[in-house]
């Protein structure tokens, strides 16, 4: 082949890839150009009474109207779109469906928007009026099953939670001592409104209690009286602490005096006194549907010594002029937590039962571990012994830490045996309890006697003796002389030992008291219900059963008269009206030791008891008052050393079912004729019988302590309440 032949090939391969090229470039230009397609996103809103606001992916749609809605965006096939509710119109709520789509090579269409309107259901509080109660009551609610509990006091309250109508409510009260409640509604279905719901309550059973110095009978302000009730469960002892519980707390007013309400018909009560600068006292009391007030009268002794020293050194803390002391090791303290206590303050009183017995705490009763048996006591002296940190709390001996205890031998202690049992007082119970040994001995340097002892904490302690009782057996009738008397207090006190005891009446108006035997006592009905003339008796060592029954008399007034050793022999005087308001002395009677007894229109008054030894008590009973005016009464210095007020003298007033204490408030000669005679107290009787008691506290001579010596009364240095009727406590 020649070079023109080839070139010629060449050529002709050149055009025929030119055509190839020419025919792929034409059919490229000839194939569809357009975009991939795109979707779009719509539905239908309905129930809107507003505008709700939607989101799709990061569009965000207002719809304003019911009907058909659509998106601007438009989505590549497969492309997947979230969808929400941003914010729905006021007043109500939205649902969308689906929530996510995906494009499938359509348009998408079926979202839907439903709206409808909230249907507000009311919640409110269901409103409490509460009214009648004397403390706080636990309230128990169930709403629509579940269980709620409130502490409810007196007055208007809201309960907790909110109900809302269709609610099932159902309430009820937890049983309190003393109170009688009723709740209107108790069941109810909520409806449209508030539920209204009234708890009223009335109250049964109440304490009138009289705190005093006891030294001056002035009344003690701002102290504070605990209400403690034994529990009364199957089985339980009153010696037993875990049987008690606090029913309430109450400030003494100005008078002294504080009402507790509604502790119910209580078979013990222990009342306890609380006050700075004194040792505390109990007392104890019973209520019963016959007698559902009682009244306590409370006379606090003021603390003899109070000595701070170093805890971390042995010390022995002394009263001047006294036996007393007690003896502590190094570092014996511990606060109730348990840390240790250096810096402590004593506070140690003596306390003698001998001129009154009622001086001592609670009851003269012991538990005897050795018997099991709650047995009655002969005190030989007493002491309390309480001890505080720097802080003011109390701290006591700590665990194994024994200390040493001198207790005073009482003044009118006979024949003191050479060791006594120690027993220390529960404030909780009001029972005292055997725990060591004292032993009577002389100090050197006085002759003043005490026993001594070991104590393992401090409290109040007592050189006693428990012994087997007798019984009187005796019983009480109503003043018809018939009828008994249910439930009244009876108490003996020992005359020749510093004792005493109580006992109540049953259903028949017996009773059965405990006493020492082979003794001299003197036995009374002594209640706030009634009182009855204070009699004698004397006891040997088997039961005695008396041959009559003895009268207790409602709104009678009973005084009683106590003192020391000296002077030897102080006496009543008891001065009051023959005639409507008798004034002259031709007018008035006079019941003292030379006329133990008046007669003044029917109504028999009597000086039950005039002793002339020393102590007393010298008691005089008023069944009735047998005219309006004034009643007086005073105490003549008859013979003896010493003073009234040295002695110290002091009286005791029942009248109406209330307490009244008095002492003189100074010294004076009352040996000398001219201030012989120390006026208490006036009671004044209106026309219409009600009652005010007057505080005199004078001296005068004894031809001038009646109210005609001066032609009217003395001015009062204070005015007492008057008791009000049972029905208004």
């Amino acid at each position: 082949m020649n070079q023109n032949s080839n070139y010629r090939a060449l050529l002709g391969l050149l055009k025929m890839f030119a055509v190839v090229a020419t025919l792929a470039t034409l059919t490229a230009c000839s194939s569809d150009d357009k975009p991939a397609k795109k979707y779009t996103l719509s539905g239908n809103a309905s129930g809107l009474s507003g505008a709700v606001k939607l989101k799709a992916n990061t569009e965000t749609l207002t719809v304003a109207a019911n009907g058909s809605f659509s998106f601007s965006t438009e989505w590549e096939d497969k492309t997947t779109v979230n969808l929400s509710i941003t914010t729905a119109p006021e007043g109500q709520t939205c649902t969308l469906a689906p929530q996510q789509v995906t494009f499938a090579g359509a348009d998408i269409n079926n979202v839907a928007v439903s709206c409808e309107d909230i249907v507000v259901i009311p919640t409110f509080a269901m409103q409490l009026s509460v009214s009648g109660n004397e403390r706080d009551l636990s309230l128990s609610s169930s709403i629509n099953g579940t269980d709620y509990s409130h502490i409810v006091g007196e007055g208007d309250t809201e309960l907790a939670p909110l109900v809302s109508p269709g609610d099932v409510i159902k309430l009820s009260l937890n049983a309190m001592a003393g109170h009688t409640c009723t709740i209107t509604p108790s069941e109810f279905v909520v409806a449209e409104e508030a539920p209204a719901i009234d708890i009223s309550c009335t109250t049964f059973g109440s304490v009138s209690v009289l705190v005093t110095n006891y030294q001056t009978a002035m009344p003690i302000v701002n102290g504070t009286v605990n209400a403690y009730v034994f529990s009364g469960a199957e089985g339980a002892a009153i010696e037993d602490e875990n049987a008690y519980t606090l029913l309430d707390s109450v400030e003494t007013n100005d008078e002294g005096r504080v009402t507790v309400k509604g502790v119910g018909y209580q078979e013990r009560l222990v009342m306890q006194a609380i006050a700075d600068g004194y040792s505390t006292r109990s007392d104890v009391g019973r209520t019963s549907v016959e007698n559902p007030s009682t009244s306590v009268s409370i006379a606090m002794i003021s603390v003899d010594a109070e000595v701070t020293f170093d805890g971390a050194q042995e010390t022995t803390v002394t009263v001047e002029n006294s036996p007393l002391s007690v003896t502590v090791p190094a570092n014996g303290f511990v606060d109730a937590d348990g840390y240790a206590s250096t810096d402590i303050t004593a506070r140690l009183t003596n306390i003698d039962g001998s001129s009154d017995p009622d001086i001592m705490p609670g009851e003269y009763e012991a538990y005897d571990p050795v018997q099991g048996t709650i047995q009655q006591i002969e005190s030989f002296g007493a002491i309390n012994a309480s001890f505080v940190n720097s802080s003011g709390n109390a701290v006591n001996l700590a665990e194994g830490v024994v200390a040493t205890a001198r207790i005073p031998l009482a003044e009118r202690a006979t024949n003191p045996p050479a060791t006594v049992p120690l027993i220390y007082f529960n404030e909780l119970t009001g029972i005292w309890g055997v725990e060591g040994q004292a032993t009577l001995k002389t100090d050197a340097n006085s002759g003043a006697k005490y026993y001594e002892g070991d104590v393992k904490h401090f409290s109040f302690w007592n050189a006693a003796v428990l012994y087997n009782s007798v019984r009187i057996n005796g019983c009480v009738f109503e003043e018809d002389n018939e009828t008994p008397r249910r439930n009244v207090r009876i108490r003996a006190e020992g005359v020749d030992y510093i004792g005493r005891s109580t006992a109540y009446t049953d259903n028949e108006g017996n009773y059965s008291i405990q006493v020492r035997p082979n003794s001299r006592l003197l036995i009374s009905v002594n209640d706030a219900s009634g009182i009855s003339t204070t009699f004698p008796v004397q006891v040997g060592a088997t039961d005695l059963t008396l041959p009559e029954c003895v009268v207790a008399i409602q709104g009678a007034m009973r005084v009683t008269l106590t003192w020391g050793a000296n002077p030897s022999d102080l006496d009543t005087h008891l001065m009051g009206p023959t005639v409507p308001n008798g004034t002259v002395s031709s007018e008035r009677f006079r019941v003292y030791y030379a006329n133990r007894k008046e007669t003044v229109n029917g109504v028999t008054i009597d000086l039950d008891v005039d002793d002339v030894t020393s102590y007393g008590p010298e008691v005089t009973t008023v069944p009735a008052f047998p005219y309006p005016g004034v009643y007086r009464y005073a105490v003549h210095h008859y013979s003896g050393s010493g003073t009234i007020f040295q002695s110290p003298t002091r009286v005791e007033l029942q009248v109406n079912g209330e307490n009244y204490v008095f002492a003189p408030s100074e010294d004076a000669n009352s040996g000398s004729s001219s201030t012989n005679t120390w006026i208490a107290f006036d009671v004044t009787v209106a026309e219409d019988g009600s009652v005010s008691v007057l505080r005199v506290d004078r001296y005068v001579p004894r031809s001038g302590s009646d109210i005609w010596a001066n032609g009217m009364p003395p001015e009062a240095t204070m005015q007492f309440p008057v008791k009000q009727a049972p029905s208004e406590q």
